[in-house]
């Protein structure tokens, strides 16, 4: 069980340089959260493992509660689902999304940016995005829409991409890989099930 690590990692306080404001931490009881989902976020996007859940913009955690920082983070909890939304005034953000390494899923929708998902041992779906996607170290992967190159490698279990405008690069993979309407090329080594073009 992992408990409330919203803006810092071992339990003190980070500084923040006003530049990133958090929302709705201070409301949000992470016990008992299996998922993450990160929705509507305009910029990159790195997701990685950790202890613990914060986000970073830079080398600058997000802390500060300020709804007129250039960027916000919202968070709310729907069920066992602690979902992020970013809203920014500028040029779009360059995130760092710590996620406990213990969830079930993460879901990403509505993103515009590179996406970028490091090391989490757990079931990524992407439900939409327009930018790159890049996913390593993961149980699996599942783009249903997506407008940019995507790139999977050393993977537990399957792949399924459907609606990707871009390239396919597959590498390492312990399930199968399907794949359908995709508009650029499609490459795969050492996948280990069954490959399929729907």
């Amino acid at each position: 069980m992992w408990g409330l690590v919203i803006g810092w990692m071992t339990g003190a306080a980070l500084a923040g340089d006003g530049t990133c404001g958090l929302l709705g931490a201070d409301k949000i009881d992470l016990g008992g959260i299996t998922a993450v989902a990160l929705r509507g976020v305009e910029g990159d996007v790195e997701v990685v493992a950790a202890d613990g859940f914060e986000v970073r913009q830079g080398s600058s955690v997000c802390t500060t509660p300020d709804k007129h920082a250039p960027v916000v983070v919202r968070l709310a909890r729907k069920g066992t689902v602690l979902v992020a939304t970013v809203s920014s005034d500028g040029e779009p953000p360059k995130l760092t999304f710590s996620v406990p390494r213990t969830i079930a899923a993460l879901t990403v929708d509505e993103q515009v940016g590179a996406l970028v998902v490091r090391d989490v041992p757990t079931r990524v779906a992407v439900l939409s995005n327009e930018g790159p996607v890049e996913v390593t170290g993961a149980k699996s992967l599942r783009v249903a829409y997506g407008r940019g190159d995507v790139r999977a490698d050393r993977l537990e279990s399957d792949v399924i991409l459907d609606h990707v405008t871009g390239n396919v690069a597959v590498d390492d993979v312990a399930g199968g890989l399907a794949t359908s309407n995709i508009s650029g090329t499609v490459h795969h080594t050492n996948v280990r099930g069954a490959v399929e073009a729907l």
